[in-house]
């Protein structure tokens, strides 16, 4: 089985090699998927979320057990990818502060992100692990590329939540916010999904917070 010690060096696949997998479908994979813990799920959503917004092909992502068990399931697939370590750190400042930690010449710490990225890449390669040794760059595995919109919106209306006001001020002048089930919509009665079959299989797992 694959372990986040298992790194694939990352390669172009042609449209030959991908005839090789078998397609993973969406039913399949959420059955996979709700085998792990809440907190493996919850990685993975992250992840997805993080990978569809930006339309990236790979993502950094801390070591753990979680991550661990997607790599092991064969869900995700660890890559040697130093950009997408560093890009891990989405604040300057904690990349700034690990890469002050090791005493680098020719650091700057005023230096843009993106410059700092580049630096990083084109000056100090092989530093990089030494920066970045709790995180490793990952992809969707060929198989489940297929699926993985579907399976990346069943955990956001799983798990996650959007931010709404009505205009409505509270009594120090604020506006008042509301939240609602990502991906739901307001009846008479209350929020539902849409009528799909992501619905039906969060209805399978009693995990629609619409109700069922």
């Amino acid at each position: 089985m694959k372990t986040m010690d298992t790194v694939i060096k990352e390669s172009p696949v042609s449209g030959g090699e991908q005839k090789i997998f078998q397609t993973k479908k969406f039913t399949e994979t959420i059955n996979l998927i709700e085998m792990f813990s809440l907190e493996c799920q919850m990685m993975l959503n992250e992840i997805l979320h993080y990978k569809l917004k930006s339309y990236i092909s790979v993502a950094g992502a801390d070591k753990s057990e979680e991550l661990n068990t997607l790599i092991e399931y064969g869900l995700l697939i660890a890559v040697h990818n130093p950009e997408a370590q560093l890009r891990r750190f989405i604040n300057i400042r904690d990349l700034n502060d690990r890469i002050s930690a090791l005493n680098i010449p020719g650091f700057n710490k005023n230096m843009s992100y993106e410059n700092l990225v580049n630096w990083c890449l084109e000056t100090i390669p092989n530093r990089i692990p030494d920066i970045c040794p709790d995180v490793i760059a990952v992809k969707i595995a060929p198989e489940y590329k297929n699926s993985i919109r579907k399976v990346g919106n069943y955990l956001r209306r799983k798990f996650d939540v959007e931010f709404f006001t009505d205009g409505e001020i509270d009594d120090e002048g604020k506006f008042i916010y509301y939240s609602e089930p990502w991906g739901s919509y307001q009846t008479c009665t209350g929020y539902q999904f849409p009528d799909d079959d992501i619905t039906d299989l969060l209805d399978k797992y009693e995990a629609n917070r619409c109700g069922y």
